[in-house]
């Protein structure tokens, strides 16, 4: 039989009389065929084992793309005012990539400020957001006095990655040594280049080097996802 759960004996061609009308209708005829294929399916040992092993992957994750490494270290004076490498200007590339992300770091410093990604807007833009009433166009660091004021045992409460950035710059002496690289992201075959694509890449990051304005809750990413 064609069916799992066994349908019933009705006059072979439906002939139309009494019986055949009430007990054979349309949506009665879908549910059966809809309910014998899903038990079939269920029941098959051949696509149970393909199914869990498709949902359950073991072992090391490794994310389908291939990232850069970091490059071309560039004081932040350069990135906000003068005229950085094109790759800080680009946008990351729907579709094939590249998708672009970027490091704050102070210089000589191991444990970078912060780690980005930038997808609907270029590197210099992101990153001018963030140090927008902080960095004058000397470079000099402007005073923020509510920042500047916040003691530093409240920075561990802070639930957003960017401001614990600005409390940061904030704190330092001055902004002059402080540097931004970019790194990019290329999908492999058959992963197309989004937002979420590149945040897997940006999170990861995250976690292998723990910048100093990480926030193990924050799941938030791109202030606007659409251009």
């Amino acid at each position: 039989m064609n069916y799992e759960n066994w349908p019933r004996v009705d006059h072979a061609g439906r002939c139309g009389c009494v019986r055949c009308r009430r007990q054979m209708r349309l949506i009665d005829r879908l549910a059966d065929r809809s309910l014998s294929v899903a038990l079939r399916h269920s029941q098959s040992r051949f696509e149970d084992a393909l199914g869990l092993e498709a949902a359950t992957p073991s072992g090391t994750i490794t994310l389908p793309g291939r990232f850069s490494g970091w490059r071309d270290s560039i004081i932040l004076y350069d990135l906000l005012m003068g005229s950085p490498p094109a790759a800080f200007k680009q946008k990351s590339v729907r579709g094939a990539g590249p998708g672009y992300l970027y490091r704050i770091y102070e210089e000589n410093k191991q444990i970078p400020l912060y780690i980005g990604m930038a997808f609907n807007e270029p590197i210099q833009d992101r990153v001018t957001s963030h140090f927008r009433g902080l960095v004058a166009k000397s470079g000099q660091r402007l005073p923020a006095k509510t920042l500047a004021a916040t003691s530093p045992g409240k920075l561990a409460g802070l639930n957003s990655e960017i401001a614990k950035l600005k409390f940061l710059v904030a704190q330092l002496p001055q902004s002059k040594h402080i540097r931004v690289q970019y790194g990019t992201v290329v999908p492999n075959s058959g992963y197309p280049m989004d937002p979420k694509f590149l945040h897997a890449f940006e999170s990861a990051l995250q976690v292998l080097e723990h910048p100093r304005s990480y926030v193990g809750s924050a799941r938030t990413f791109e202030d606007v996802l659409m251009p």
